[in-house]
């Protein structure tokens, strides 16, 4: 599991992000989790080759300490990973966002069966046959906030890994 550390996001004054103590204060790492796991389309984005973006759905799970996926090797997202493993990804939540961004690695081999079982469970689809690689997303950063009633700038939250 993730160790998380809470901070305010490091933003413009004119953004009006209250002080870690003030507002409403930090979300909890528990708070992010629960927006993570479940049935819900990601928005992947990564970078062409020509530093053109790329953002495109997939069908992903978060196995706890990170958002794994399968694709084709041959997919403009495969190219873009296999040329910078940085991306972001977000589950789609408008008002209760959660925005990771993070490293793409090769999910271990010892993993898959936890994440077959996982994208059984999420996607009733059996993924285990499926021939192409399977990553996971490793977070660097993660951002979160709830744009209800004004609560943006008083509750948006980073968290960090150690």
């Amino acid at each position: 599991m993730l160790t998380a550390n809470a901070s305010r996001p490091n933003v413009p004054e004119g953004y009006g992000i209250a002080a870690a103590d003030e507002g409403l204060g930090l979300l909890p790492w528990s708070w992010a989790e629960e927006r993570l796991v479940g049935r819900h389309i990601w928005w992947l984005a990564t970078t062409k080759a020509n530093g053109a973006p790329h953002l495109i759905p997939v069908w992903a799970v978060w196995l706890g300490d990170g958002v794994a996926f399968s694709t084709d090797e041959k997919s403009q997202k495969a190219r873009n990973i296999a040329r910078d493993p940085r991306v972001s990804i977000t589950p789609e939540r408008g008002t209760q966002s959660v925005i990771i961004e993070g490293v793409v690695e090769d999910l271990p081999a010892d993993r898959k069966a936890d994440y077959n079982a996982a994208y059984q469970e999420t996607w009733e689809l059996d993924v285990s046959t499926m021939e192409g690689p399977v990553w996971i997303i490793r977070a660097k950063k993660v951002f979160g906030f709830i744009d209800e009633d004004n609560g943006f700038p008083l509750n948006a939250t980073r968290w960090t890994f150690d």
